[in-house]
């Protein structure tokens, strides 16, 4: 259980990461799509860097990072939800959403990463 805090913490701190990504490119009192679109950036880069690191050193043990991988997940859609319904209104549509989509496909490219077989490398002497 005690493994699971960090995963849920991850994902409880999403809305920052959005918001600082979409920061430069924010206006005052509209939601332009550049602001949306790097925010989902910065999740997606968020995601698959914490979610890579989470499972990599699990790695071997392919049956225990599924909960770790699933926490992150459900904690996004918790925080997703939350601000729905803090906000109410059409912020799935424009926070939510791209946050959750950002977030399984961050969580997608980690897995990925983690579970490629490393490159052979062949040590060559050189003897004269």
């Amino acid at each position: 259980m005690r493994q699971l805090l960090l995963p849920i913490g991850i994902g409880l701190l999403t809305p920052i990461v959005a918001m600082l990504g979409g920061a430069p490119f924010d206006i005052p009192g509209q939601n332009p799509p550049a602001a949306i679109l790097a925010g989902s950036v910065a999740v997606t880069l968020y995601f698959t860097a914490t979610a890579y690191g989470l499972v990599r050193e699990r790695r071997l043990a392919s049956r225990v990072s599924w909960p770790i991988s699933a926490t992150l997940l459900l904690s996004l859609l918790a925080v997703c939800l939350l601000v729905t319904l803090l906000e109410g209104g059409m912020s799935w549509l424009f926070g939510g959403l791209p946050m959750l989509v950002s977030g399984c496909l961050g969580v997608a490219i980690a897995l990925l990463l983690s579970y490629r077989k490393p490159v052979p490398t062949t040590t060559r002497s050189h003897t004269e």
